[in-house]
C-alpha cells in the first residue's frame, strides 16, 4: 500500500499495454490543505477498490489543470468549500480556451467534480454544501458536436485500406487492421492472445477478446482477410512468446536491449500510427494530412453498424459498451448524417415527369404496374424499377436511397411528423431505448423533408 504522506504514489497497472505501474503525483498542489483533500479521495478509493487504478491515475493527472487555472486567474483556494459555481464556470471557460480536445475538457471537469463529490457524499468538513457543477457538462463543452467529427470518412478509409496492404511492420499492420475491422479498443487489441481467432460451424472466423474496462470476454465476427493477418502475427511472434513465456501476441524485442522481450505499448502504437499516416501520405478531402486515432475507427464502425440497420442493443454488444449511453453517441452521429444526406439529396420534390429520367434504365417508361408497386402514401419507391419488391420495414423508406417524395405529399409528411411527436411525448425516455432512438431519427428526417418541400412552393 502507498504511504499517504508521500507526494508520489506508485500503484500497479492491470493493463500491461500501457506499462507495469502508474505514478500518482501530488507535488504540484500549492495548498497543503487542498492537496490533502485530493489525497483523501484517491486514498479512499484505493483502499476500498471503488475505482480502477487507471481512473485514479487520470484524476491526479487531470487535476493539475485546476492548479494551473488558479495560478493564471490568481484565485487560490485552500479548501474546496471555497469553490463556487461561478469559479467552476470560469474553470470550464479556461479549459475551452486552453484544451483542444472536447473529450479531454470533459474528463478534466469530471475529475474535479469527482473529488469534490466524494467529500460531499461523506459529509466531510470544508466541502461545498450546495451543487456547484453543471448537470449537463456535455452541452457546456459542446462534446456532442466534437464527437461527430471523430469518425473517419470513406475517403480516408479507402487510403488506409491500401496502406495496410503495403505495411511491413507486422505489429502495426495488425493493430490498425483489427481496429478498423472490429472497432476494438486499443487496450483490448494489444492484450489479444494466441488462439484468439476461432471458427464457427460455418467455418467463419470469430475473434475472442477480453475487456479490462468491463471485465468480460466477448466474441466479434471478423473477415477471413483479418483472420489471416492475425494468424501471420501469431507466427511472427511465436519465438518471442516462447522466450517470454506468454500467450500475448503483441510483443517484440526492446530496441536497446534485443534480448529483452516486452509488450507492444499503447504509446508506441499511437506514435507509429502518426508515422503511418505521414509515410503513406494519407490525406483528408482538403489534401491535408489526415487526423485520426485508433479510437476513431471505433466511432466510425459504431456509426456504420447503426446505419446498416443494427439496433443500438446489437451495436452495444458488438462494441462491448457497458451501457447504452455510449452507444447513443453513434445514434446522434447517425442522426446528424441522415440530416446531411437529406440536405444533399436533390430528388426531394421532383415531379412525376422528372422521375422518368432517374430510373435505372435510360429508356425506361413509367409502366402502370411499376407505378402501382412503387407507390407510397408519402412518395415513391424506386425499387420497383430495379425489379425488387417493396420492403416491409415500417417507415424505413425515409432513410433509403431508393425513396423519392414530392410537393403533393407535403400534407402527408406534416401529419406524419405530428403523429411522431405525439408518440415521442408518450414514451418514457428512460425505458423506450431502441424505439425512442428510432422515433427521434424519424422526427429529424421528416423535419428536413418538410422544410425542403416548403422551399419549393
Amino acid at each position: 500500500m502507498v504511504s499517504y504522506e508521500d507526494d508520489c504514489w506508485e500503484i500497479s497497472c492491470s493493463n500491461t499495454s500501457v506499462g507495469n505501474k502508474y505514478l500518482l503525483h501530488f507535488e504540484y498542489w500549492k495548498s497543503k490543505s487542498l492537496k490533502r483533500q485530493v489525497k483523501d479521495c484517491i486514498y479512499s478509493n484505493l483502499k476500498r477498490d471503488y475505482l480502477s487504478h487507471a481512473t485514479l491515475y487520470l484524476y491526479t493527472y487531470f487535476l493539475r489543470h485546476f492548479q494551473k487555472f488558479m495560478d493564471v486567474t490568481n484565485q487560490p483556494i485552500n479548501y474546496f468549500s471555497e469553490l463556487s459555481a461561478l469559479m467552476v464556470e470560469q474553470f470550464a471557460m479556461y479549459l475551452k480556451s486552453n484544451i483542444k480536445s472536447v473529450r479531454t475538457m470533459g474528463s478534466i471537469y469530471l475529475a474535479l467534480k469527482a473529488v469534490v463529490r466524494h467529500g460531499q457524499l461523506l459529509q466531510s468538513d470544508n466541502y461545498p454544501e450546495n451543487e456547484i457543477f453543471s448537470p449537463n457538462y456535455t452541452r457546456l463543452f459542446g462534446i456532442e458536436f466534437g464527437l461527430k467529427t471523430k469518425g473517419i470518412s470513406d475517403f480516408i478509409l479507402m487510403q488506409i485500406t491500401e496502406a495496410i496492404k503495403k505495411e511491413k511492420n507486422l505489429l502495426l499492420k495488425a493493430v490498425i487492421a483489427i481496429a478498423k475491422g472490429t472497432g476494438l479498443r486499443l487496450s483490448e487489441i494489444l492484450l489479444l492472445e494466441q488462439g484468439c481467432v476461432m471458427y464457427d460451424f460455418y467455418n467463419l472466423p470469430i475473434l475472442f477478446t477480453f475487456s479490462l474496462k468491463n471485465n468480460e470476454e466477448r466474441a466479434v465476427p471478423i473477415t477471413a482477410e483479418l483472420a489471416e493477418i492475425i494468424h501471420e502475427l501469431q507466427e511472427y511472434t511465436r519465438r518471442w512468446r516462447e522466450i517470454k513465456k506468454t500467450e500475448q501476441i503483441f510483443i517484440l524485442p526492446n530496441k536497446t536491449q534485443p534480448h529483452k522481450i516486452e509488450q507492444y505499448y499503447q504509446g508506441a502504437a499511437r506514435d507509429e500510427l502518426k508515422q503511418f499516416i505521414l509515410e503513406n501520405r494519407i490525406v483528408d478531402e482538403s489534401g491535408n494530412p489526415a487526423k485520426f486515432t485508433f479510437h476513431s475507427f471505433r466511432h466510425s464502425l459504431g456509426t456504420s453498424l447503426l446505419s446498416s440497420g443494427l439496433s443500438p442493443f446489437e451495436v452495444k454488444r458488438h462494441l462491448g459498451h457497458h451501457t447504452l449511453r455510449s452507444t447513443q453517441i453513434y445514434a446522434k452521429v447517425l442522426e446528424s448524417t441522415v440530416q446531411k444526406e437529406y440536405e444533399r439529396l436533390g430528388l426531394i420534390g421532383i415531379s412525376e415527369e422528372a422521375l422518368r429520367t432517374v430510373v435505372s434504365e435510360p429508356d425506361a417508361i413509367l409502366k402502370k404496374h411499376q407505378a402501382t408497386v412503387g407507390e407510397l402514401p408519402n412518395g415513391f419507391c424506386m425499387k420497383a424499377f430495379d425489379g425488387d419488391k417493396r420492403c416491409e420495414k415500417f417507415n424505413i423508406c425515409l432513410f433509403c436511397s431508393k425513396y423519392r417524395t414530392f410537393v403533393k405529399d407535403l400534407p402527408t409528411h406534416k401529419d406524419h411528423l405530428l403523429r411522431v411527436r405525439i408518440a415521442i411525448k408518450q414514451y418514457d425516455s428512460s425505458a423506450a431505448g431502441e424505439s425512442m432512438e428510432y422515433m427521434k431519427k424519424l422526427e429529424a428526417a421528416l423535419e428536413t423533408i418538410i422544410r425542403k418541400l416548403e422551399e419549393m412552393l
